[in-house]
């Protein structure tokens, strides 16, 4: 009975920690609304610029966005100051549902379900899509995940639709 009650603790100790240390970073870089929050990952948050994004090709069920995304070291422990900036760029195919990364020179799938080494997590395509057309591309859904052959959750909560709403 200890044991067991001695590992249920021990379980929760570890979950509590988990989720207090992923809700470190802020939603909004600096308390900027501007910085959106779309991901963190080991101290390094991701903050897409909100007046930088663009819609480049409205023709359905084909769009392309672009918008830029800043990387700011320890985020996680208050650090506001922007360590790196990039353009991005999506191309999303309604019709297909499926959203691609731009690159220089390659274009590659970005996979809505699967572990962050397979994916990358790219979550900052989805809120782009979100910004421009108030409307979740991969959101709201479950997909086919062909690693554990099973339907699953998009890789992110609905938190980072609240974040681009809450403009106050």
């Amino acid at each position: 009975m200890i044991k067991k009650l001695l590992s249920i603790s021990a379980f929760l100790i570890c979950i509590l920690n988990f989720n207090s240390a992923s809700a470190d970073y802020p939603d909004y870089l600096g308390g900027d609304r501007n910085y959106l929050l779309s991901g963190g990952h080991m101290g390094v948050g991701w903050y897409v610029v909100r007046d930088s994004v663009r819609v480049e090709v409205f023709d359905p069920p084909i769009y392309i966005i672009s918008g830029k995304i800043v990387a700011v070291y320890d985020a996680d422990r208050g650090n506001t100051e922007i360590h790196n900036s990039e353009t991005r760029r999506y191309l999303y195919n309604s019709m297909s549902e499926k959203m691609f990364a731009i690159g220089d020179e390659d274009c590659y799938y970005i996979y809505p379900v699967g572990a962050m080494a397979s994916t990358g997590h790219e979550f900052s395509g989805e809120m782009f899509f979100y910004i421009a057309y108030h409307a979740k591309f991969y959101g709201g859904k479950q997909w086919w995940d062909e690693i554990e052959n099973r339907y699953r959750d998009v890789n992110f909560s609905d938190h980072l639709y609240e974040i681009v709403e809450d403009e106050a």
